[in-house]
């Protein structure tokens, strides 16, 4: 799965959580609390380098919501995916405008 996070990369996850964006929390609502099929997310989990938007390491599964600067920096998403796959995890991508007009499909994905 990694390796641990260092207490800098937990203080970045702890900023990045405080600075989500309406379809992060949006979509947090229904992730958090074993409220999805029973899986537990994690919000801006650290996987070094990275830091994923929701991750549930049971399940080894990354969720990334895409917003509209994500136009811009679709090779870095490419890379940064394939690297996250290498390390055995799966990644479900969804965009911004995905997530806010239907959060309930977007959950059951």
């Amino acid at each position: 799965m990694g390796k641990k996070a260092t207490p800098s990369q937990i203080q970045r996850a702890r900023a990045l959580r405080r600075q989500e964006t309406p379809s992060e929390k949006l979509l947090w609502n229904l992730l958090r609390s074993r409220q999805l099929c029973d899986l537990k997310f994690r919000k801006q989990h650290p996987i070094q380098p990275f830091y994923a938007d929701f991750a549930c390491a049971e399940k080894m599964l990354v969720v990334e919501i895409d917003g509209d600067y994500h136009d811009h920096v679709g090779k870095e998403d490419f890379s940064r995916e394939a690297f996250l796959r290498e390390l055995g995890w799966d990644v479900i991508r969804f965009s911004d405008k995905e997530v806010m007009e239907n959060v309930e499909a977007v959950a059951r994905c």
